[in-house]
């Protein structure tokens, strides 16, 4: 892909990720949107889908630097914070997928903190003991 198909589609995800932050405000997590009235049905504690929405507004904290974005990540990096504890892997996944988008992104220190030192812990979990 060339250098402008490659902003091209950067544009539209960010067009898209401001559309969807308006549509949703303090609600809560984006879960699924109504097909014929484009509607958002939220949760209040992201379900399974709550990583990837704060995964894709810390994205476009690194992608354009704009505070817009961050101060939409952080509260809800906070609430998701709670869901980032050590629990049976098939459980752990869904609360956890913000954690490697907050690390790649390194574009504020609070993802990183709240949800890196969980992330690791999981990861120790996740290897076997030897010896």
């Amino acid at each position: 892909m060339s250098e402008g198909m490659w902003n091209e589609a950067i544009d539209r995800m960010l067009t898209r990720v401001r559309d969807t932050a308006g549509r949703v405000k303090e609600e809560g997590f984006p879960h699924w949107a109504h097909l014929e009235t484009g509607e958002w049905v939220t949760t209040a504690d992201g379900d399974w889908t709550g990583g990837y929405w704060i995964g894709m507004l810390w994205l476009a904290v690194r992608a354009t630097g704009e505070s817009q974005y961050q101060s939409w990540a952080e509260p809800l990096t906070d609430r998701l914070r709670a869901r980032i504890t050590p629990r049976p892997s098939s459980s752990r996944f869904p609360s956890t997928t913000a954690a490697p988008w907050a690390r790649f992104s390194m574009a504020c220190r609070p993802p990183r903190t709240l949800l890196c030192g969980p992330l690791d812990d999981w990861q120790r979990s996740m290897r076997p003991p030897f010896g």
